[in-house]
């Protein structure tokens, strides 16, 4: 793998998949080459800073690895073997990941603490 991290990562691989599940991946492309199969925050659920960070790292990462000449296609194929990429048509991975991170807020909302 390209990107990952020990231990934290779900891979799509390995194992038997759903046929619901394949056919769903191809809804977006950043679907099948997502860190993480469930994105629900995980541990990080109580702390959005830190979950927002380790997302915007994910897709930076992505962002230097097309830079240094990984395409999308290679990506998938490490990511989940069991896609067509051609069924996503011609997806620029430098283009997915700056998409990806401009859905990551800036900033986080102050929240009210509890000692209040």
């Amino acid at each position: 793998m390209s990107i990952k991290i020990e231990g934290t990562d779900l891979l799509r691989t390995g194992g038997t998949l759903a046929p619901e599940f394949l056919e769903s991946q191809y809804e977006s492309p950043s679907f099948p080459i997502e860190r993480c199969t469930i994105y629900d925050a995980g541990s990080r659920a109580f702390d959005l800073t830190e979950y927002f960070a380790d997302v915007r790292g994910y897709w930076q990462a992505n962002l230097a690895l097309a830079a240094r000449g990984m395409t999308y296609a290679r990506l998938l194929r490490e990511r989940m073997p069991e896609l067509d990429a051609q069924r996503f048509g011609d997806v620029d991975l430098a283009a997915l990941a700056r998409a990806q991170l401009a859905k990551i807020p800036a900033e986080l909302p102050a929240v009210a603490s509890h000692a209040e």
